[in-house]
């Protein structure tokens, strides 16, 4: 769980912080979804799988937007200075 937090403090150096805890939190829930399925025998029923897909979809579609430069984010509260991984201001 520590190395978790660590990635998501990663993550939040470089994207805005709800996109990273978006994918964070829906990593989290596919991830539990999937070990309950697979050694607590849940159910496997096909609504259930397909929900879990839209999520990955969400996840996917995100990690597409930050590539491509739709989600920006912006260091300093007006907004006007982009963000630069190693810089202190």
């Amino acid at each position: 769980m520590a190395i978790s937090f660590w990635l998501l403090s990663v993550a939040m150096r470089t994207i805005p912080v709800g996109t990273a805890y978006a994918i964070w939190v829906g990593i989290g829930a596919v991830g539990v979804a999937i070990l309950g399925m697979v050694l607590l025998g849940e159910s496997r029923d096909i609504m259930k799988i397909v929900c879990l897909l839209l999520i990955v979809a969400g996840i996917v579609g995100l990690g597409f937007s930050i590539a491509r430069g739709l989600i920006t984010f912006n260091h300093g509260s007006d907004g006007s200075r982009p963000y630069k991984i190693g810089t202190s201001t």
